[in-house]
């Protein structure tokens, strides 16, 4: 999520980027779980997407802050607030010597984005950076100021006629009955894995461990140089981290395939399928998958670690 680097570079550009771990049980959240320091409370959850959901929750997440309304630093009515509190403490703080380690080389700087979504990574290294990437936020989410819908499909470097509506806008055009959300599945709110059993339940497995996975990607990420990028070479910043989501990718579609295909198939085809394998068959395929399983994600990999912790 665009949003999320941005934030994390501001961090990694004031010396804080240790500060923050994705993978991290503090991180993580669980659901139902209140808005931290949100003034009135809101209570977050996980459900099928619906008008009222887009009325009640999404809508007072994204409310864009009043002309005149005050920065608030800690508790604060919307998120335009306490993000100009942080824009203010860039301001009051700015020097050269904050700035003298802002580490451009640890910071995301580089990815693929939907274009119909807007914005692009912003390497924060000084004040104006710093504030490219906090209007960036803000923008996108509220507007780029009350009672303006459309914000600029790069809020960095605005083109006139290159505008987007803003995440409170869409919102509000599917609580309102605008714009539709097509269909939905019939899925319970704020699912657990101890909510399910068989062959379900190990999906839920599956799916808390790729998530997982993916905070420690970009945990992994944060923590390699882009100096290491050289034209014509492979980095390990990337290199690595495609490799092992390939490596995941195919371990995550062969359970599934696997999972799907017990299910599917009749006693009769079971039953000729067994006699066709000699148990010694059915051991070297076990131990194949396993094997290919596990060169996906080292043992001493934070991968290996984050996806064992999940599904355990």
């Amino acid at each position: 999520m665009l949003h999320l680097c941005l934030a994390r570079n501001l961090l990694v550009a004031i010396g804080g980027g240790k500060l923050l771990t994705f993978y991290d049980k503090l991180f993580i959240p669980t659901y139902p779980s209140p808005m931290l320091h949100r003034v009135p409370p809101l209570m977050l959850g996980l459900e099928p997407c619906s008008p009222a959901l887009m009325q009640d929750v999404f809508m007072p997440l994204e409310m864009p802050a009043k002309a005149d309304a005050p920065a608030q630093p800690e508790s604060y009515n919307t998120l335009g607030q306490f993000y100009a509190a942080i824009a203010d403490g860039f301001e009051r703080l700015s020097s050269p010597e904050l700035w003298r380690t802002a580490h451009p080389e640890l910071q995301y700087d580089e990815a693929y984005w939907n274009q119909d979504g807007g914005g692009a990574p912003i390497v924060v290294t000084d004040l104006p950076t710093a504030q490219e990437a906090i209007r960036t936020i803000v923008e996108q989410g509220e507007g780029a100021a009350p009672g303006d819908q459309e914000v600029p499909l790069k809020p960095a470097d605005p083109t006139p006629g290159m505008d987007e509506l803003s995440h409170y806008a869409k919102f509000s055009a599917i609580a309102e009955g605008i714009d539709g959300i097509g269909d939905t599945w019939p899925v319970p709110s704020n699912p657990t894995r101890e909510q399910f059993g068989g062959p379900v339940g190990e999906l839920a497995t599956l799916f808390d461990a790729a998530y997982c996975y993916v905070l420690c990607l970009i945990d992994a990420i944060y923590a390699s140089s882009s100096k290491t990028r050289t034209p014509g070479k492979r980095s390990p910043r990337y290199v690595w981290s495609a490799r092992s989501s390939r490596r995941w990718a195919d371990c995550c579609t062969r359970s599934a395939t696997c999972s799907s295909a017990s299910r599917g198939r009749s006693a009769a085809s079971t039953q000729r399928r067994r006699s066709a394998t000699t148990p010694s068959t059915a051991r070297a395929v076990r131990r194949s998958n396993s094997s290919d399983c596990a060169n996906g994600c080292s043992a001493t990999s934070p991968v290996s670690a984050a996806t064992t912790a999940c599904a355990g």
